[in-house]
């Protein structure tokens, strides 16, 4: 090491020197002029504290998909009503509407959107590609608009807002879904759009009030205002 670091010494003192060939030396101060600006915009671009900033969110992300599953699993084992036609009073919405608050809409409809893919897979109900689409990953991840509420401030009226925001959002989502492609379902001499209404806030009103109950005491015991922290 000692050996490389004094040769290392002897090439320096004599480029300082101009012991060099006149046109090499000049060709490579020009070389190492234009490397400058490069490097310190590939300093910018690769600052170590973003990566950790999306990895970190991805990672938050990930456990929100998985642990909206598992609450409606769970949820499902329990003895409440379910309707034939997919819908039924769950928990999964809590760990979309925690990305929400902590990370923004974005973060959440990308959450609700992830996991309305993987609610598909786990229990499908599939008449039309458009309706799939409707009632799982844009129903859910409108669920995720309900950060565009919150703020840094503590406010438990901006939380109910967000909530019910991303939750009306959801039910038109799966109003539209009845209404276009489950019509056929809906008893003889009743609306159409009465009997899609009926059927979705029949389990869309419960477990809103049960969101905002629970994230209520979730507000006491996560960090949750502040934005995008770690």
């Amino acid at each position: 090491m000692r050996a490389k670091t004094g040769m290392a010494r002897i090439l320096l003192n004599a480029w300082k020197r101009g012991e060099f060939p006149a046109g090499f030396q000049k060709e490579m101060n020009s070389r190492f002029v234009e490397l400058i600006p490069g490097v310190m915009s590939q300093r910018k671009v690769s600052d170590p504290a973003a990566p950790a900033t999306n990895i970190r969110l991805w990672a938050e992300l990930s456990v929100a998909i998985a642990l909206a599953a598992v609450l409606d699993l769970i949820s499902k084992s329990l003895p409440v009503p379910r309707l034939p036609y997919g819908g039924s009073v769950s928990l999964r919405s809590l760990p979309i509407l925690v990305v929400a608050l902590r990370h923004g809409p974005r973060a959440g409809m990308m959450a609700g959107g992830g996991y309305g893919v993987v609610d598909f897979f786990i229990h499908p109900v599939f008449v039309h590609p458009l309706q799939v689409i409707l009632d799982y990953p844009l129903a859910l991840g409108l669920l995720g608009t309900g950060g565009l509420l919150w703020e840094r401030a503590i406010s438990r009226w901006r939380l109910v807002g967000g909530i019910l925001l991303g939750s009306s959002l959801r039910l038109g989502a799966h109003f539209l879904s009845g209404v276009v492609f489950f019509g056929q379902f809906a008893p003889q001499g009743q609306p159409i759009w009465l009997y899609s209404l009926l059927y979705n806030v029949s389990y869309m009103i419960p477990e809103t009030i049960i969101a905002i109950l629970l994230m209520q005491l979730l507000l006491r015991r996560m960090n949750i205002r502040e934005r995008g922290s770690p």
